[in-house]
């Protein structure tokens, strides 16, 4: 009995994770392309930090799985490169933008 607990139990933590990694990720696409159209500096910090939990929250599931590593790997990355060259381009139009005031 308390072997098919744990098991639940387990399983509870890993859907959360996996839903927390779904969401960190859509927002932190979504206030990559805020940040690209419309920079500011805390949109650049707070789109940095959610790309950090986004790659921490990808490693954690990916390290606790017996799963296709490349895959996975191949699409976080691709993920990753996308969302932080938004956030770059998004912090070089906002030097700009400074540079012009």
């Amino acid at each position: 009995m308390e072997r098919v607990f744990l098991e639940y139990k387990v399983y509870i933590i890993l859907f959360m994770l996996i839903v927390t990694h779904i969401v960190v990720s859509l927002l932190s696409f979504g206030l990559a392309t805020s940040t690209l159209v419309r920079p500011s500096a805390i949109k650049l910090g707070v789109s940095y930090t959610f790309i950090i939990l986004s790659i921490l929250s990808g490693a954690a599931l990916a390290f606790g799985q017996e799963i296709n590593i490349v895959h996975i790997c191949s699409v976080g990355i691709a993920y990753t490169v996308v969302v932080t060259y938004m956030t770059v381009m998004g912090g070089r139009k906002l030097a700009s933008l400074e540079i012009e005031d």
